[in-house]
């Protein structure tokens, strides 16, 4: 399932990057993402993918057809999805970390897969999906990597989907993202950010140490995507915004 998962992204984005491969990778000053925040805030979709990319990418498809595999893959998962139950907060042990990751997978293929054909059906079980997982009493805080990839599940469907979503739906899961991540906030490892009030208590100078290199990365990564998808204003917020953006460099360099 994480690898079918994965495949899209992989898809996805290595053909969106053919058309500008000519421009090298380069490493982005954080004074150069926090001056982003004072910028307007670009149009959905804007987390992995644009229109404009999509559009590239519907083009290749057409022409290359060893993509076709990875197409029709993400489809079958797709079709298979619409006929499941959304998920339902029930605990592992400790651990909400598995319900997370399937309504990321879920979120995933099926929001993919209405971008690429417009079907309704993929995107009222999406939609679905993501309001089941809102309406939780919450996304484990405990174990915060549980809320961050309940929250990347949740910024990827709000924002692929966004021009889909009813104005109620959009309001439901932005406020899941913006009350559930911030309420949990204060639970990041080590309390790398606390968004009320919004401080950072853990510097980039002093490495935070974590289990494994998949916690850090899947931990600031998913945080990063919510505020990015929700865009995420305000005094506060900007400051909890380039808190996470900050401890999230360091944390994946680290």
């Amino acid at each position: 399932m994480k690898h079918l998962c994965l495949s899209i992204f992989v898809f996805s984005l290595c053909l969106s990057s053919y058309a500008g491969a000519e421009s090298a990778f380069r490493d982005i000053p954080m004074e150069e993402v926090q001056a982003a925040f004072n910028h307007p805030t670009p149009p959905h979709p804007r987390l992995f993918i644009t229109n404009q990319q999509l559009a590239e990418i519907q083009t290749k498809l057409k022409s290359q057809p060893h993509l076709q595999i990875f197409y029709q893959a993400m489809l079958t998962k797709a079709d298979d999805i619409l006929d499941q139950t959304p998920v339902k907060r029930v605990k592992t042990g400790r651990r909400l970390l598995s319900v997370s990751r399937r309504c990321l997978d879920r979120v995933i293929h099926l929001s993919a897969a209405y971008r690429f054909t417009g079907k309704q059906s993929y995107l009222r079980r999406a939609e679905k999906e993501m309001l089941a997982a809102a309406a939780f009493s919450d996304w484990n805080p405990s174990h915060f990597l549980d809320v961050a990839e309940m929250t990347a599940a949740l910024a990827i469907g709000y924002d692929w989907l966004y021009d889909g979503l009813s104005n109620a739906s959009r309001q439901t899961i932005r406020l899941a993202i913006l009350e559930k991540w911030g309420a949990s906030s204060g639970h990041l490892p080590h309390r790398a950010v606390s968004i009320s009030p919004a401080t950072v208590s853990g510097s980039r100078e002093s490495p935070i140490r974590f289990a494994s290199r998949n916690t850090p990365a899947n931990t600031f990564a998913g945080s990063s995507n919510g505020l990015y998808a929700v865009g995420f204003r305000g005094r506060r917020a900007s400051e909890s915004s380039w808190a996470v953006l900050n401890n999230s460099q360091f944390h994946l360099n680290y």
